[in-house]
């Protein structure tokens, strides 16, 4: 009856685990052949075996110095005397004219002549544009190139003969070698490889004064994505700003930290201008303020309004006073201020200057967050009325939102001076900054302004989008309450109407990426990227064993996390491992006011198994004197091998069998092998057994005297 029982399992085991076979990862000549840079015999053999000759040397440098096709174009003959209308000659002709070879001394090349290690180590760094003898020599060579990594996991003499293979390896890691001074590989260069991808990531945290961080990333940062949430710093609010070059965003923190003191500041949820997500993480920096605020820029806003601009936020405001050009006498000084606590300081003059006469205006005593006072600064300005109207610019249209650029800071903006082909078409808001978080109110300043028409939530659109192709925006000079849209002289925008494309997202998404991240027997994680932000969810995913058609896994529990293009996908509830799993991915939606719709998307993944059988049960038979083994999945012939098994440190002298399947394994005792597991001491002990993946068991030694006997 245990017998049976043990047999029932090993069947439940045969039909609930699926060994995999898995192919040979290609070799590096069938890479280059993919990649076009190998073409192989008639029959398109790479005959990696064999020794290379010195004139496909010349065929193999002119592919991979792009000059392929002159190569082969070429008809003029060398002047070498043993070319014999050899096959190679229009190449050997070529490498010579262009200078990559001078031949072997004699007028010779030495066409059918073994290429040596030596050799090959100066065709791959001229490949990658490195000279002799400025950079190498023939005596240098192979030194040089192994430096560069080019014959990493090789171990060759320099002097011995290469083979083809050997020299396809060596191709392949120079291929992945940056050029001599340049920042990009030879295979980018010759567009067999596509440029590495930098991480989105940061490149440095600097805090010069006390007020502000600047951190300086890898990437231009999606300004949409930003927002004072996706940095945390010392239960401080952060207000982040992009600052012009794209990839520097500067904090404005609302209290001041402590000079030459370490704080740590964690940052996330932000997105590169190329979609890229930003990992969460934690950073370590120090406050470093030595030096005085600095004066960028001093201008008249209007007749009695003056803007300081400084390089670092003031903390306490200093004098601003006015002197005619042709006098000592005081004609006037800042009577208040506005922007402490800012880089801007506004300055308002006691009274007007007057029109078109030159003042000087010195500047005094304004200190920052660390106490320092910045240098008497003193500069001469004429104030001259404006006259011309501020006017109007439409930047980018899409869909859901115009921006528009002003030629002067203007203020009285409302939503209701906006609407796009008819007066119908109004806004639902205006906003000051690309992330449409900033509403513009009627008293505020500004140059930029963000109009939205539409938002999309959920499945509904409210607004009204505006559709591809040439539209009119309309900005009023007057909104319906009469309110008027004016520079800071008072100058008046007088509207207007402005044709332009409106762009619309048109493209469904892609699957840019669905790899195994990691698998263990518990747990699978998959990574799932897309060529666009989309709106994706467990109902838009299934997981199937590859060979088992539609039917969905049973018991497999699906989670998904992530956001935009870039999701994590794990798969828990049964072991996959040693699997072949299909993933399914359907009914995918892009963020597009109309949605673009991925349909279906199927891949199939090999789940790697990484773990060592198990011993699950194991059972004796005191009157068949046998031992009986069942491992937790499917064993190889290692199985098999007298010198997995011993008793009492010896190893068995029968063969073992297996009795079912490739699961369970039969030892057939001897006498004096039984005998000895009978002893108080007796013990067996199990090695070397291997799964069909290669993965072997741990070690295991058992107590005979805890061994189940079907004899009682």
């Amino acid at each position: 009856m245990r017998k049976f029982i043990t047999i029932i399992m090993i069947f439940m085991l045969m039909f609930t685990a699926v060994p995999m076979t898995y192919a040979a990862d290609p070799t590096a000549g069938e890479q280059l052949k993919e990649m076009g840079l190998l073409a192989g015999d008639q029959y398109g053999n790479l005959n990696e075996g064999q020794n290379l000759t010195r004139t496909e040397m010349m065929v193999i440098l002119a592919r991979m110095l792009g000059e392929y096709d002159q190569a082969f174009a070429w008809s003029k003959p060398s002047t070498f005397a043993d070319r014999n209308n050899h096959w190679g000659e229009r190449y050997v002709a070529y490498g010579q004219y262009r200078g990559w070879t001078a031949g072997i001394g004699n007028n010779r090349f030495g066409y059918e002549q073994f290429h040596t290690v030596q050799e090959a180590s100066v065709f791959m760094l001229k490949a990658l544009g490195y000279t002799a003898p400025s950079d190498f020599t023939w005596t240098t060579a192979y030194s040089k190139a192994k430096s560069l990594g080019l014959f990493e996991g090789l171990n060759l003499s320099e002097t011995s003969n290469i083979l083809r293979g050997n020299l396809f390896k060596v191709m392949l890691k120079t291929l992945y070698t940056k050029m001599e001074d340049q920042n990009f590989t030879l295979g980018e260069k010759l567009n067999v490889l596509e440029p590495e991808e930098l991480p989105f990531e940061v490149k440095s945290i600097t805090a010069t004064n006390l007020k502000e961080i600047e951190i300086v990333f890898t990437k231009p940062v999606d300004e949409s994505t930003m927002s004072s949430s996706d940095f945390v710093i010392s239960n401080r609010t952060v207000t982040p700003e992009l600052i012009s070059d794209g990839s520097t965003v500067r904090l404005t923190l609302s209290s001041a930290l402590s000079n030459d003191t370490s704080y740590k500041i964690t940052i996330s949820g932000l997105r590169s201008e190329d979609n890229s997500p930003f990992s969460k993480i934690t950073m370590s920096f120090k406050t470093d303020d030595d030096d005085q605020p600095d004066i960028e820029s001093v201008r008249l806003l209007g007749p009695q309004f003056v803007e300081l601009t400084f390089s670092e936020p003031i903390k306490t405001v200093g004098t601003v006073q006015v002197y005619p050009s042709s006098s000592s006498a005081l004609y006037t000084s800042a009577a208040s201020f506005e922007g402490t606590g800012s880089r801007v300081i506004i300055a308002e003059l006691s009274k007007a200057p007057a029109e078109n006469t030159s003042y000087t205006y010195k500047v005094r005593t304004f200190k920052d967050y660390a106490g320092y006072s910045n240098t008497s600064y003193d500069v001469k300005l004429t104030y001259r009325q404006s006259n011309f109207d501020p006017t109007a610019t439409i930047r980018k249209a899409t869909e859901g939102y115009v921006y528009v650029e002003f030629s002067k800071t203007v203020s009285g903006l409302t939503k209701e001076h906006f609407y796009h082909t008819s007066a119908s078409n109004v806004p639902l808001a205006i906003y000051a900054d690309a992330a449409m978080t900033d509403l513009i109110t009627i008293s505020e300043s500004t140059k930029q302004v963000y109009v939205k028409f539409a938002e999309r939530d959920g499945d509904v659109v409210n607004g009204n989008p505006l559709s591809a192709g040439s539209r009119t925006i309309y900005i009023l000079e007057e909104n319906a309450s009469g309110g008027v849209i004016t520079d800071e002289y008072d100058n008046a925008f007088m509207g207007g109407s402005y044709t332009t494309t409106v762009t619309v997202d048109a493209t469904k998404p892609s699957v840019s990426k669905l790899t195994i991240a990691s698998s263990n027997q518990s747990l699978v994680k998959l990574t799932l990227e897309f060529s666009e932000s989309v709106s994706f969810d467990e109902d838009n995913i299934d997981v199937t064993y590859a060979d088992s058609g539609e039917t969905p896994i049973d018991g497999l529990v699906i989670d998904v996390d992530g956001s935009g293009k870039s999701y994590t996908v794990e798969l828990e509830g049964v072991d996959l491992t040693g699997t072949s799993i299909r993933v399914n991915l359907s009914d995918i939606t892009d963020l597009a006011l109309t949605p673009n719709i991925l349909t279906s998307y199927s891949k199939d993944l090999n789940v790697a198994d990484t773990y060592p059988p198990t011993i699950v049960e194991i059972e004796q038979d005191s009157v068949e004197k046998e031992v009986y083994i069942t491992f937790s999945e499917p064993v190889s012939s290692t199985a098999l091998s007298k010198s997995s098994y011993e008793i009492n440190g010896i190893r068995v002298q029968n063969d073992p069998e297996f009795y079912i399947d490739n699961y369970a394994v039969v030892l057939r005792l001897t006498d004096d092998e039984f005998a000895e597991s009978q002893e108080s001491t007796g013990r067996i002990r199990i090695l070397r057994v291997q799964d069909l993946s290669g993965n072997t068991i741990v070690s295991t030694t058992i107590n005979f005297d805890t061994i189940l006997d079907l004899a009682d």
